[in-house]
């Protein structure tokens, strides 16, 4: 764009197409989808038929698809939507019935293209693994005969926590040679667990006004305590330095209060210390109201580390995002707005994060999901579409919530009950929703669209008559 006299030329548009093609000959295939943001004349040029041609076999090599038998349209769609620019559809939809599954499913976890599951059906001692790559299911028994609590999975480990006596014990697996390395016992059901490479890092659930972080790392079997803290918004992890980054946030006055420190994962020593003020563009935050996601939603991509905070009371239109990002050492905050009021019950619905800028939650009140566009701070809710096998959770929803969403009046038991019974789970490529009829599942990649066992094509259940 050109300024002239208070004036906005735009020098691209006014180009011939000539020019404009031998400028995309100097950009590669995320430029393009970035200049498309830039205004609807910009955006119509770039999308051209005369630019596509040159767009897609850059797309194709960004995506890591030349040669493969893929749609040109699934691939820029695809393409487009992993940087923000637009929603994507699933290329393919699938359903796994829980009668294929041994019962009705319990909990779901995911990560690498594996999902792991329980059922009720089954002991609570056991978990199944399903490899989406290959269709291979194996089971992971607790040898300690306690049930499960919570399971963790990562690109290489499974871990599982269980309930003992006066204790809790977490065990965990290396998935590629199915040996089981070590285990620790903690006093409770630690309030989050992540696996970031070899490491496991454990936020204590207790009743203190302050806590440590556990460092468990899993080559060398150390269990490293890290620091003292009374509130924590965010950490990251940065295996390859061994540094881990806190975040304590004081929101109590206008511009919050934000003490950074970097500790030595080796160590545990404290290796500096920052202070200062967070820029808030938008509502005013007030901690009383602020909490974290239902399911204490955190996590890493990259060397980029996010977390979700929202107002209960105050501002059922706005959700907070903390983003950290370790290569620039920048901590930012942007307000998500969407135009539908989600309150309290909704937001406290399971959540995942699919590409950068797109996460999805379950809305209760909304009997849908909301998509979040991080990208233009805005988010939309979309009606949950049930497969024709999902009678129970049907049933259960459509007698929990009553036809109009501004009538919706649930007990604390009952919303606990209800977020039992869903699970959110995926990446840029797949997206799940496990609920107590079986497990849908949606394949964003059109490069990755698996021939599972057992699944049904999906058939929507108002199309099933």
């Amino acid at each position: 764009m050109l300024v002239t006299r208070g004036k906005q030329r735009d020098i691209v548009g006014s180009l011939p197409l000539e020019l404009v093609l031998q400028i995309v000959e100097y950009l590669d295939a995320v430029d393009i989808v970035r200049s498309q943001r830039v205004s609807k004349q910009w955006r119509m040029i770039l999308t051209s038929d005369a630019i596509t041609k040159i767009f897609l076999p850059r797309t194709l090599a960004a995506l890591g698809m030349e040669g493969k038998n893929v749609k040109a349209a699934d691939a820029t769609t695809y393409f487009q939507w992993l940087h923000g620019l637009q929603s994507a559809r699933p290329v393919k939809k699938v359903f796994l019935p829980s009668s294929k599954l041994g019962g009705e499913v319990e909990e779901v976890v995911y990560d690498s293209r594996r999902l792991c599951y329980q059922v009720r059906g089954r002991s609570l001692k056991e978990a199944t693994m399903l490899d989406l790559e290959t269709g291979r299911r194996s089971n992971w028994v607790n040898e300690a005969q306690h049930l499960i609590q919570r399971v963790i999975l990562s690109d290489r480990y499974l871990a599982m926590i269980s309930r003992a006596r006066s204790s809790c014990v977490l065990v965990v697996w290396d998935i590629h040679t199915s040996q089981r390395l070590a285990e620790r016992r903690v006093l409770r059901v630690p309030s989050r667990v992540t696996i970031e490479k070899d490491k496991v890092i454990i936020i204590p659930n207790t009743v203190t006004q302050s806590y440590p972080i556990y460092v468990w790392d899993l080559c060398t079997d150390q269990f490293q305590t890290i620091g003292s803290f009374s509130d924590l918004d965010l950490w990251y992890v940065d295996t390859d330095e061994d540094v881990l980054v806190t975040f304590e946030i004081d929101w109590k006055t206008h511009l919050p209060k934000v003490q950074q420190t970097k500790w030595s994962l080796v160590s545990g020593e404290q290796l500096s210390r920052k202070k200062f003020h967070l820029s808030v563009a938008g509502p005013r935050v007030d901690r009383r109201v602020l909490q974290p996601s239902f399911n204490d939603w955190h996590r890493t991509s990259g060397h980029k580390t996010v977390t979700e905070l929202y107002h209960v009371e105050s501002d059922p239109l706005y959700t907070l995002r903390l983003t950290y990002d370790y290569a620039t050492d920048c901590l930012s905050l942007h307000w998500i707005h969407c135009a539908k009021p989600i309150n309290d019950v909704a937001l406290r619905g399971r959540c995942n994060s699919l590409a950068p800028h797109i996460i999805y939650r379950w809305a209760v009140q909304h009997r849908g999901i909301v998509i979040y566009d991080v990208a233009a701070d805005t988010a939309t809710v979309h009606p949950y579409q049930f497969h024709a096998g999902e009678v129970i959770t049907r049933q259960f929803i459509c007698a929990l919530l009553p036809p109009s969403p501004h009538e919706i009046r649930l007990e604390p038991l009952t919303n606990l009950k209800f977020f039992s019974t869903h699970w959110f789970f995926g990446d840029r490529e797949v997206f799940g929703v496990g609920t107590r009829d079986g497990i849908q599942l949606w394949f964003f990649n059109p490069d990755f669209v698996p021939d599972l066992p057992d699944a049904e094509p999906f058939l929507a259940m108002e199309e099933s008559g």
